[in-house]
């Protein structure tokens, strides 16, 4: 699970790029944009797969308050990892 920091903006979203890049190895990526007045297409969290083939953001979405901070964390899923961790 992937602690997002709360904005109290507005709405977080998180998108899966399971297919980054186009071409080569696609570790996959899932980005993270903080609600607010004007939210933009910059995001404010990026986090990429470390293998070959991972896939990262394949799955996302929300898991609730997993480590009872009182905001809602996000999960990310790497559907070929063999091991390796995501890095930010």
């Amino acid at each position: 699970m992937m602690p997002v920091p709360p904005t109290d903006l507005g709405d977080e979203v998180i998108v899966g790029a399971p297919w980054y890049p186009g071409g080569g190895n696609k570790p996959g990526r899932a980005h993270v944009y903080f609600g607010g007045a004007a939210p933009d297409a910059v995001p404010d969290r990026v986090f990429s797969g470390v293998g070959f083939f991972d896939h990262l953001g394949s799955v996302v979405g929300s898991a609730g308050d997993v480590n009872g901070d009182g905001h809602t964390d996000v999960r990310l899923c790497s559907v070929q990892n063999r091991g390796g961790l995501a890095t930010s």
